[in-house]
C-alpha cells in the first residue's frame, strides 16, 4: 500500500530501516533515506519493506492513484507478489483435492449402507420360516384328516414341528454369524476409508511443503572445490566463488540481497570428485533471473565458470522423471523431423516442449 513518509512513531510495525536521528525510512533497494512528508514511498503488505517510486519505475500519477484511489487495497513488491499468488494456488489445490476425496468417500459409504439395508435382518427371516411352517402344518392336516387316525396325524405334525424347529435354530445361527461378519466388514471399510483420507491429506501437505522448500534452490555442478581442511575455509571459498558467479550472470545484484543461506556442498568430500553445490535464493524471481542469464557465462573470461552446469533442486521422484524426459528428448531430436524438443517447466511439473526448427 502507498504511504507518504511520516514520523517514526507513525511507522507502526514496518520492518524497514529507520533513522533514529531524523525519524525517516530507508528504501530497501537504493538504501537512500527519506524524511519529508512529500517523499513518495510504497510499503509492501507482505514483507512490510519500503521502496521509493524511483526504484519501482513508478510515475507520480500511478503513485497518487494508489494513495488516493486504491488506498483500501493491498500492494506487494514483485518478489512477494509471486509468493502470495503461489500460496493462493497451492491452498486452492489442496482444498479441491480434499473436496474430491470427500465426494468419493461419501459415494462409497452410501453404496455400503444400501448393501447393508438390502440384507434381510433376523426378525424378517424368522417370520418367513414361521409362515412356511404354518403352510406345511395346514397341508399336513388336510392330507391326513381323511386317511389316518387323529393320533397318527398328531404325531406326524409334532415330528414335522420338531424338525422345523431344528432347522430354524440352525438358520438363526448361520444368519447371526453372517450379520456379525457383515457388520465387521462395514466397520473395517469405514475405518480404512477414514485412514486413507487422513493419509492422502498428509501426503498432499508434505508434497506441497517439500516443493515450496526446493522452489528457490539451484544445484551447480563442476564448480571448483577448495582443498582446505577447515570447514570455515571451505565455506569462505565457496562464498567467494558464488559471488564471482553472480557478478558474471547478474552484475547489478547484491549477493546479500539475493542469497538466503550460505552455499552448501552436497555429499561426502572425495579427492578425485567435485561435489555439487546447492544455492538457495531469497525469492524465486532471483532464481529465474539467474537461470535466464546463464548465457552470460559464454561471454566471460572465467574458464572455471564455463565448465559449470546448473539444474533445479529435485527430489528422487522428480530426478527419475527428469531422466526419462531427457532420454525421450534425445530420441525425438535424433529423428528426422521439423521440430526440436526441450525439457521445460518448474521442478514439480517438468515436461517436453516442442518448437519448430529455425
Amino acid at each position: 500500500m502507498a504511504h507518504p513518509v511520516r514520523l517514526k512513531a507513525a511507522l507502526g510495525k514496518a520492518t524497514c530501516q529507520v533513522d533514529d536521528d531524523n525519524n525517516g525510512v530507508i528504501c530497501r533497494i537504493c538504501e537512500k533515506e527519506f524524511i519529508n512528508e512529500n517523499d513518495m514511498m510504497m510499503n509492501c503488505d507482505f514483507c512490510e519493506s519500503w521502496i521509493c517510486i524511483k526504484c519501482l519505475s513508478m510515475t507520480k500519477v500511478e503513485y497518487n492513484h494508489h494513495v488516493h484511489t486504491a488506498s483500501s487495497g493491498m500492494w506487494f513488491c514483485a518478489p512477494c507478489k509471486l509468493q502470495v499468488l503461489k500460496n493462493i494456488k497451492e491452498s486452492k489445490s489442496v482444498e479441491e483435492k480434499c473436496k474430491e476425496f470427500l465426494k468419493i468417500y461419501a459415494e462409497k459409504l452410501e453404496k455400503l449402507e444400501k448393501i447393508i439395508e438390502g440384507k434381510c435382518d433376523k426378525e424378517d427371516f424368522e417370520n418367513i420360516i414361521q409362515d412356511k411352517i404354518n403352510e406345511n402344518n395346514v397341508s399336513l392336516n388336510e392330507k391326513f384328516s381323511e386317511k389316518s387316525e387323529k393320533k397318527e396325524v398328531q404325531k406326524l405334525i409334532e415330528d414335522k414341528l420338531f424338525e422345523n424347529d431344528k432347522k430354524l435354530k440352525s438358520y438363526n445361527e448361520v444368519l447371526g454369524k453372517k450379520i456379525e461378519s457383515a457388520n465387521k466388514v462395514a466397520e473395517e471399510a469405514i475405518s480404512a476409508i477414514s485412514d486413507s483420507k487422513e493419509e492422502l491429506v498428509d501426503k498432499t501437505v508434505q508434497k506441497i511443503n517439500e516443493q515450496s522448500e526446493r522452489a528457490n534452490n539451484i544445484i551447480i555442478f563442476n564448480l571448483e572445490e577448495s582443498n582446505a581442511i577447515l570447514k570455515g575455509d571451505i565455506i569462505e571459498h565457496d562464498q567467494t566463488v558464488m559471488k564471482e558467479f553472480l557478478k558474471v550472470i547478474l552484475p547489478s545484484t547484491n549477493p546479500e540481497e539475493a542469497f538466503l543461506e550460505k552455499p552448501i556442498r552436497m555429499g561426502n568430500k572425495k579427492v578425485d570428485k567435485i561435489r555439487p553445490i546447492k544455492i538457495k535464493f531469497k525469492h524465486v524471481d532471483y532464481k529465474q533471473a539467474f537461470l535466464s542469464n546463464m548465457s552470460n557465462i559464454e561471454m566471460s573470461d572465467n574458464n572455471v565458470l564455463k565448465k559449470c552446469v546448473v539444474a533445479h533442486d529435485l527430489n528422487d521422484l522428480e530426478r527419475n522423471h527428469e531422466r526419462s524426459l531427457v532420454t525421450e528428448m534425445k530420441k525425438l531430436n535424433g529423428e528426422q523431423n521439423d521440430f526440436l524438443y526441450r525439457v521445460r517447466g518448474p521442478p514439480h511439473d517438468r515436461k517436453l516442449v516442442k518448437t519448430k526448427k529455425k
